[in-house]
């Protein structure tokens, strides 16, 4: 279950002993990690990541919803023809994980291979700058993880920045 979605609980006793109607009970969820970001699990829902305010955490878990995290963004204003840096790294040891990068109307615009198995992994590419784009992590083979991976961002600033951005 991912923080997000809705779930009904249905307990029922087996056997009712006399006078035991209307007792009350507590119910307590535990093995519960919750993810601030779900569900961001496809475009519409995608979670916005201010890419000034530093690295963002998630967790690859939810298998019923969808096996990807979108997290959608505006391109920083970058020096000429230089590239933005994403980084994802933390993921669990078996996991094998892929960037996509979708532009803003859902068309494709690259992505990497799957990475090694819990291996960190990096994508860069030179985007236009204001213009809003998503970023999809998706895991093979449906795996979960119980740690969370971190997502950071590096660019050298264009002319309308005076100092170094750097989120990693």
């Amino acid at each position: 279950a991912s923080a997000g979605e809705q779930y009904d609980l249905i307990i029922e006793a087996m056997t009712m002993t006399s006078g035991a109607s209307n007792q009350p009970y507590q119910l307590n969820l535990s093995g519960f990690i919750p993810d601030p970001h779900e569900s961001n699990d496809d475009r519409k829902t995608a979670t916005f990541w201010d890419l000034t305010q530093g690295p963002i955490q998630g967790y690859f878990w939810d298998k019923t919803t969808g096996r990807s995290d979108y997290f959608r963004f505006v391109a920083p204003q970058t020096a000429p023809g230089t590239p933005v840096t994403f980084e994802l790294t933390n993921p669990a040891p078996n996991m094998r994980i892929r960037m996509t990068l979708i532009n803003s109307i859902g068309l494709f615009q690259a992505n990497t291979p799957y990475s090694e198995q819990g291996q960190p992994l990096v994508f860069s590419k030179a985007l236009t700058p204001n213009m809003e784009y998503y970023l999809k992590l998706e895991c093979l083979d449906l795996k979960t993880s119980l740690q969370p991976y971190t997502l950071s961002v590096t660019y050298a600033p264009g002319s309308a920045q005076t100092e170094t951005q750097t989120n990693a």
